[in-house]
């Protein structure tokens, strides 16, 4: 193992340690206490950069391949409900993923304080491709990774498939550095209902710096040809009430949001900063069938 080639201006130093077993994910809690998952079922706590000795939980999982504790996220109001959700495999049969919450208590979990959020589907012989990432949007809704469990999607534009909500956050520069967010829609289910929205100023409030001050949203067909474009969601009443029909209509003003029917195909939608401006976006797009 060798030193990390680091940018200039950032150092390196160890944050904890003494983990034994393989950790899959962590999360930083508001407070600043660093929560690590281990394959094998612990979640351990990293408290002013000293891994404390007892576990905030310790479950029964499937471990083999790339199942086990897989995932960590912090309720937006960890502050006042002290809820945390992780993602991981039952150990019993059916073998399947599952997104639980507990309720902290300091540095552990409150005893019996499981609640069980969803169960996903059985998982087959293979072990691997088991995803597990969890996150909250800026939506405040949690958004979770579930894999495919080493069955490959079906990207053949004649199945009779639906779109799944696609969510893709990343830096917004000048030119040719914009943001982009590709699907395909099936062919047999007719013509399909599409919701997409471009964030920014949103995003501030979940911690992310440097948000994208005014994000502004393109929509593209598999030519390149622009179908159709916004700037500030409101400035078209009618997408306007197509949006907040949906439920989907962005917190802040100046982001953008389109909803349009859309013939089987695969398309591309494209976020840019408004005047050159850059920061950090994020696109969504959401099947309204």
């Amino acid at each position: 193992m060798t030193a990390a080639n680091l940018p200039s201006g950032f150092t390196e130093e160890q944050f904890g340690g003494n983990l034994s077993g393989s950790p899959t994910a962590m999360a930083f809690a508001p407070d600043g206490r660093l929560f690590v998952c281990q394959q094998g079922g612990q979640l351990r706590v990293i408290k002013t950069g000293s891994l404390l000795s007892t576990p905030f939980v310790s479950l029964t999982v499937d471990s083999s391949g790339e199942r086990g504790l897989l995932g960590i996220a912090f309720d937006p109001n960890f502050a006042t409900n002290h809820y945390l959700y992780v993602y991981y495999t039952v150990a019993t049969s059916p073998i399947h993923n599952r997104v639980s919450r507990f309720t902290a208590a300091g540095d552990t979990a409150v005893p019996g304080s499981e609640a069980i959020i969803l169960e996903l589907d059985n998982l087959s012989s293979a072990t691997n491709h088991n995803g597990g990432a969890i996150h909250f949007g800026p939506d405040g809704k949690l958004y979770i990774g579930v894999g495919e469990n080493a069955n490959g999607y079906d990207l053949d534009e004649s199945a009779n498939s639906q779109l799944a909500a696609i969510s893709t956050r990343a830096q917004v520069g000048i030119g040719a550095d914009v943001l982009i967010g590709g699907f395909i829609t099936g062919n047999k289910v007719g013509a399909t209902r599409i919701a997409v929205r471009a964030l920014g100023p949103t995003l501030q409030q979940f911690g992310i710096v440097n948000p994208l001050p005014d994000p502004t949203l393109e929509l593209h067909d598999a030519n390149g040809a622009l179908l159709t474009s916004n700037d500030n969601w409101q400035s078209d009443a009618s997408q306007a009430a197509l949006i907040t029909g949906y439920g989907l209509a962005p917190p802040n003003s100046v982001e953008s949001a389109i909803a349009i029917s859309l013939a089987p195909g695969p398309y591309t939608a494209i976020v840019t900063g408004k005047n050159n401006q850059t920061g950090i976006g994020l696109i969504e797009i959401y099947d309204e069938q």
